[in-house]
């Protein structure tokens, strides 16, 4: 077909059959139709018991937990660890796109201006040009429905095999449903400025677009030969806290810092063909700001921190990936960041633990996000037996006081490692299969 509007549509608005707030809400599609496969959410968000903002890179959609795609009991496809993934996706785009688009459909902050005068007088690093937040909606999570910002969501952005499928025939997939689970209310308190309020998830709807009754229709659903796709799945594991026993000596002492290396198997990717991953260095420290506990600092706990001195080493089937120590130093794991994925929409301040006179580049409302968004990713592109990912960092003395840039590399980590792996969903004569390819 040549364009979606080239054959009638019928729009219409799902109801959920099932929606309880913080927990769960399920969408059912009609059975012997045709969808096509641009399911998008909208009034996705919270309502809070005090006005506040949602986090910097998600906005509204930070409230959902998972979603899964299912045909009854079987799993099509699905996001796990979707705020995680989100986080790294918004960020992952274009910077104009992020402020005239995303700013107003996600409510997020990313988007940004340099503001102010180049000024490089007596040594001032170009003291008054500034990065800045381009007017940011002010307290989108706020106390009423009405009242409160919620989010327009495209499903393709977070379900791989429905930007390769342009249909959902009903007919193969008899009970095709959606499920979305949502954060429960100690997880909402991390996707907002003020942890301390009352967070309620508002009631989501579903919209979709059936194709009219058409002898194309008839063609397609009787045609379709199943999608190929690579899905987002992920594995974690635990980095434990460093830096006990460090003293507050000279930087050329031993005991000012350590170098400590951990190897991890990855075993949720074993039996698939891997085709690139994404490293995420989760906080479970040092998420909130100085002096206030009750307000979460802009990334909160959902990035990816840096860390000191840290290199990243895959050992795939039995031999190392990458030459040498593997991927090293800030600009060089951004480098292969940027090549494995593409643009991303980050400052200069915040895959570096410690910037030095870091006002001097960013406006005050950005001033809570050094190193708090450093990402790392490379291709494997290979069929898993064994996976295994060797990190080594550096932990450093942070003094009685736990100043805040040393505590922040030392602390633990809760490491989610994102791969997108191949899988289809392949027809025969006595229905379909979903198998990893």
């Amino acid at each position: 077909m040549a364009s979606k509007y080239s054959s009638p549509i019928h729009p219409r608005i799902l109801d959920p059959i099932f929606d309880r707030a913080n927990f769960r809400c399920e969408f059912r599609f009609q059975p012997d139709t045709l969808y096509y496969s641009d399911i998008r959410l909208i009034n996705v968000g919270v309502v809070s018991s005090g006005a506040t903002t949602y986090q910097l890179a998600l906005g509204a959609e930070g409230v959902i937990q998972s979603i899964h795609l299912m045909d009854g009991g079987t799993q099509l496809d699905s996001l796990n660890l979707a705020s995680f993934w989100n986080n790294f996706k918004n960020v992952n785009s274009r910077n104009d796109g992020n402020i005239s688009v995303s700013r107003y459909t996600k409510y997020h902050r990313l988007g940004f201006l340099a503001t102010g005068t180049m000024d490089i007088s007596n040594g001032s690093y170009g003291q008054g040009l500034l990065s800045n937040t381009q007017n940011p909606v002010a307290n989108p999570a706020n106390t009423a429905e009405a009242t409160t910002k919620k989010a327009w969501l495209s499903l393709k952005d977070m379900l791989p095999m429905l930007r390769e499928s342009n249909f959902l025939p009903t007919n193969l997939f008899r009970k095709l449903r959606l499920v979305i689970e949502y954060k429960p209310q100690a997880k909402l308190a991390e996707i907002v400025t003020a942890n301390n309020a009352n967070y309620t998830t508002t009631s989501a709807e579903c919209l979709v677009d059936e194709l009219a009754d058409t002898p194309e229709k008839m063609s397609i659903m009787k045609s379709y030969k199943g999608v190929q796709f690579d899905a987002i799945e992920s594995d974690t594991f635990i980095l434990n806290k460093i830096g006990a026993g460090l003293t507050d000596a000279d930087a050329n002492d031993v005991n000012w810092s350590k170098i400590v290396s951990t190897r991890n198997n990855i075993r949720g990717f074993n039996g698939k063909y891997l085709k690139r991953i994404v490293i995420q260095c989760q906080p479970t420290e040092q998420t909130v700001t100085a002096g206030d506990a009750t307000v979460n600092k802009p990334f909160s706990n959902q990035s990816s921190v840096s860390l000191c001195r840290p290199e990243f080493q895959i050992r795939l089937n039995g031999k190392n990936m990458l030459p040498g120590e593997g991927a090293q130093g800030k600009n060089r794991r951004l480098a292969m960041l940027t090549d494995t994925y593409g643009t991303m929409n980050a400052l200069q301040i915040w895959n570096k633990y410690g910037v030095y006179s870091h006002t001097n580049l960013v406006g005050g409302g950005l001033n809570d996000t050094i190193g708090q968004c450093d990402y790392t990713a490379m291709p494997i592109m290979s069929q898993i037996q064994d996976l295994q990912l060797e990190i080594t960092r550096t932990a450093l003395y942070a003094g009685a006081g736990n100043n805040d840039a040393n505590a922040q590399v030392n602390q633990q980590l809760r490491v989610n490692v994102f791969g997108e792996v191949a899988k289809a969903i392949i027809v025969g004569a006595g229905g379909y299969q979903v198998v990893y390819v």
